[in-house]
């Protein structure tokens, strides 16, 4: 479900409600474990060019980062 969130916030570039995902699957990644955070992963990895090409935003950019330095947004 989260993940047709992100869809749907990068096809209307809403840069609040992509934040908000990121945001959630942060929290998520918190508490889970074994193959629950592989497809939190997995999800990240995959939406990582949807997260991209949202133009930039201070409110995204600063959730983004955060996923990097906690090095839990998969290099390229």
């Amino acid at each position: 479900m989260l993940y047709g969130v992100l869809g749907a916030a990068h096809e209307s570039q809403q840069h609040a409600t992509a934040a908000d995902v990121v945001r959630a699957y942060r929290g998520l990644l918190d508490r889970a474990n074994g193959a629950v955070a592989a497809r939190i992963r997995a999800d990240l990895a995959t939406g990582r060019r949807l997260l991209e090409e949202i133009p930039p935003a201070p409110v995204l950019q600063a959730e983004l980062r955060r996923l990097r330095d906690d090095d839990l947004l998969p290099s390229r």
